[in-house]
């Protein structure tokens, strides 16, 4: 269990490290647009999750479980490797790859902490505290290393290798789970497009909700432009999980006493209100929030 919650906790750190450097790295150092920040950092949240449903079904399906472990951990790794070649396919194929990553990790993670533990919801609420506090940690090391460093863009290297270092770990580690089983039913391609028409409609609103959601890409550049200081506007990521790692509980809570339509249209309320904010970040936020 300990291993799961250790690379749980070192792949946040430097998944939200890639998140801070990135929307710089593809504005300033590539000079790409906003839009296209906008879309390819939705993009990649969709197929984050897409691939969550996909290695679930696997998950439950092959013999050799830890080879999943494995796979994911290697492909964060390569994801933060080819961040020191800099050039627009590259940045893409990072993002996209880093992300798709996080799903492929995320289902057997909790696959594996339900099966493993004894008390389910406090191994699950420990694998929850570890990625949460993982991505408020991240940003926290961008934002003080600045200011003894310098600018984020004279130590994109370093802060690429540190995500080196953090993720490789996770691949031996991944290597020493006891997650080997017996497959429950033949693997079946047929089975995948069964599901996958089943949930078309589902699919694509989730699309949408990931391309319209808050953006914290486009956030930081907007309070950058703004003049707010170097070391602010990095931390937001941080700042924006501190607040959810707050407020989760309390929302859990709350349905848990059967409040579930009140949180429900707190939600919808948060979005809306997002929404009206977010058409000032220029022309992307005007077609993001109008998605949103």
């Amino acid at each position: 269990m300990y291993l799961v919650y250790g690379i749980n906790f070192l792949l946040a750190i430097s998944t939200t490290i890639g998140m801070t450097m990135v929307p710089f790295l593809v504005t300033d150092s590539l000079g790409l647009s906003l839009m296209v920040l906008g879309l390819m950092e939705g993009t990649t949240e969709f197929l984050s999750n897409l691939f969550r449903l996909v290695n679930g079904v696997l998950f439950d399906k092959i013999k050799n479980k830890r080879a999943i472990f494995v796979c994911s951990t290697g492909m964060a790794f390569a994801s933060k490797a080819l961040l020191l070649i800099p050039n627009p396919w590259t940045v893409l194929f990072s993002k996209t790859l880093e992300r798709i990553s996080n799903g492929t990790f995320a289902s057997p993670r909790d696959a594996y902490v339900a099966e493993k533990a004894v008390n389910k919801g406090i191994a699950l609420g420990i694998l929850s505290v570890t990625k949460t506090a993982g991505c408020v940690l991240g940003p926290l090391v961008v934002s003080i290393s600045t200011i003894f460093l310098g600018s984020l863009n004279e130590n994109l290297n370093f802060f690429v290798v540190l995500c080196c270092i953090l993720v490789f770990p996770t691949i031996i580690f991944s290597g020493f789970l006891n997650v080997s089983g017996v497959e429950t039913s033949k693997f079946s391609l047929q089975e995948f497009n069964v599901i996958f028409k089943k949930l078309t409609p589902i699919l694509l609103i989730v699309f949408l909700f990931f391309l319209g959601r808050f953006n914290d890409g486009l956030l930081m550049i907007h309070l950058k432009q703004k003049g707010f200081p170097e070391w602010f506007y990095l931390s937001t990521i941080a700042i924006f999980n501190f607040i959810m790692l707050m407020t989760s509980p309390v929302i859990g809570s709350q349905i848990d006493r059967g409040g579930i339509k009140k949180m429900l249209y707190l939600t919808i309320v948060s979005l809306g209100i997002f929404d009206v904010c977010f058409y000032q970040i220029g022309n992307a936020g005007w077609i993001y929030a109008g998605i949103g």
